[in-house]
């Protein structure tokens, strides 16, 4: 979409897809001919320091793509076998891929774990959101409480999270950190199933006032 020539062949373009987030998210959302889709290679074979690839791709797979208004992630997978099969983050050999020992069982980088725990991320707020969808018309005060607690958590980390079009600096998490999030989710999930799930709940999972409702968002990671 941010190609010199995408205006050429718009038209006839059903899907956009970028590597990763090249549109910003009121973009994405404000172009009703196209969906975005993003292609994340860079997180796996473009970043040298692991310790960056592996948060940078957490961001990627979970709260960035959250936040992006992107609907859709398409890696691809490849294999390499040069040089020390164990050995996939020494530049000299290979810093990105599946590879292959000798006795033939496949080793699986470690930053793809990381791509994992994003998406875990991203179930955590899902999860959120349908407990708090079920219960918003409840009358009890304690459960009404916990509602609102909830409901500021997601404000919360919406607003800590900051929008990239790519994840390869340092300082690109929350500004406490992932577990502590989760930590406080998984709290509040679990409060909420002592009350009664409302079936009849209205279709909209996030009522709050600076974000836009990620429903659609969720019905993706659904």
């Amino acid at each position: 979409p941010v190609a010199a020539d995408a205006g050429a062949y718009a038209p006839v373009v059903d899907a956009w897809n970028s590597q990763p987030f090249s549109v910003p998210r009121d973009k994405v959302l404000a172009d009703k001919a196209h969906r975005y889709w993003s292609y994340p290679n860079h997180n796996a074979c473009e970043m040298r320091q692991p310790e960056i690839m592996c948060e940078g791709g957490r961001m990627t797979w979970g709260l960035g793509f959250w936040k992006s208004g992107f609907e859709l992630l398409i890696p691809w997978i490849w294999r390499w076998d040069l040089g020390n099969p164990r050995d996939y983050l020494d530049e000299k050999r290979s810093d990105c891929g599946f590879k292959f020992a000798s006795d033939g069982s496949l080793l699986q980088p470690v930053y793809w774990e990381c791509f994992r725990e994003g998406w875990d991320d991203t179930r955590y707020l899902y999860t959120l959101n349908r407990a708090l969808a079920a219960r918003r018309r409840n009358t009890d005060a304690v459960c009404r409480a916990r509602v609102r607690e909830g409901e500021s958590l997601l404000d919360e980390v919406w607003n800590a999270v900051v929008m990239q079009g790519r994840y390869l600096a340092s300082a690109i998490g929350l500004p406490d950190n992932f577990q502590a999030f989760r930590w406080r989710a998984a709290r509040l999930i679990e409060a909420l199933a002592a009350y009664p799930e409302d079936r009849g709940a209205p279709g909209d999972l996030w009522k709050q006032g600076a974000a836009p409702a990620p429903a659609k968002r969720a019905s993706v990671l659904e």
